[in-house]
């Protein structure tokens, strides 16, 4: 059987077909359920960074529920994949401003209150599963009037 593969720009994500199924789902909401060192945030990546091209002017979240795994997990794992968007990175504000206009914005469930307000038409929840019921209340919150992916 071929592995399947992802091709954002000029990388290459050979996958497993689990992998592969977690980062084209097609319904409004996936998740990915996986053991230790399985993929799990590298298929996240690869999913914000094309969803990131898909709505390249709209708005995009990317959060985990504590800003230690935010900034030691989640980010170091998207900017090693997709480094040129580092550029883009405005860490004082928490947003990764694109070329067209969109946003991506980077929050910590630490704080869910701070996501009200925002209108997303995507989003990444990085070890989602460790984070409170506020967050996922505040996120779905955010995503609803767009149907969007989570």
């Amino acid at each position: 059987m071929k592995t399947p593969q992802i091709k954002p720009g000029d990388k290459v994500l050979r996958t497993f077909k689990q992998q592969y199924d977690a980062i084209t789902f097609t319904t409004q909401f996936g998740a990915v359920i996986a053991g230790v060192q399985s993929g799990k945030t590298t298929a996240g990546a690869y999913w914000s960074y094309l969803k990131s091209k898909e709505f390249p002017t709209q708005n995009g979240l990317i959060c985990a529920p504590t800003y230690k795994i935010l900034q030691h997990s989640t980010l170091d794992k998207f900017f090693t994949e997709f480094p040129h968007y580092r550029k883009f990175y405005k860490e004082q504000k928490g947003v990764i401003e694109l070329p067209k206009g969109g946003k991506i914005f980077i929050r910590s469930g630490d704080q869910p209150l701070g996501m009200e307000g925002m209108t997303i038409h995507w989003g990444w929840g990085d070890e989602i599963g460790m984070a409170s019921r506020l967050l996922w209340i505040v996120i779905k919150g955010r995503l609803s009037l767009q149907e969007a992916n989570f």
